[in-house]
């Protein structure tokens, strides 16, 4: 026998398998987001606090009513230097970050 007339041997003349055609890309249809206003605090000291604007005591007092004197709204301009020793004023500005956070996540729930 000789390797020549081994059929086991002999090549297979198969065709080879198509590829797989490429997947497609599907573009992305832009979708323009809508912000909402969140909805501010109703009772309480900070009541009417939002992202935005200041708390409703404030403008009826005019003064800010966190730290006394100049404001120091959470997204707006943050605690000052001298404000940060008052432990009081650290306290409500820190309830007040706390609440702003609650109402973007219940923002971001509702969308």
């Amino acid at each position: 026998m000789t390797i020549e007339n081994d059929p086991a041997i002999e090549p297979a003349n198969e065709p080879k398998p198509k590829p797989k055609p490429k997947r497609r890309y599907t573009r992305r249809v832009y979708k323009p987001r809508v912000t909402r206003a969140a909805a501010p605090a109703e009772t309480g000291e900070l009541a009417g606090l939002s992202p935005t604007d200041c708390c409703e005591a404030c403008y009826e007092a005019g003064i800010c009513c966190i730290s006394g004197d100049v404001c120091v709204h959470p997204f707006k301009g943050g605690l000052q230097s001298k404000h940060q020793m008052n432990p009081d004023v650290v306290r409500r500005f820190s309830r007040a970050k706390r609440m702003l956070r609650h109402q973007k996540i219940e923002l971001q729930d509702r969308t």
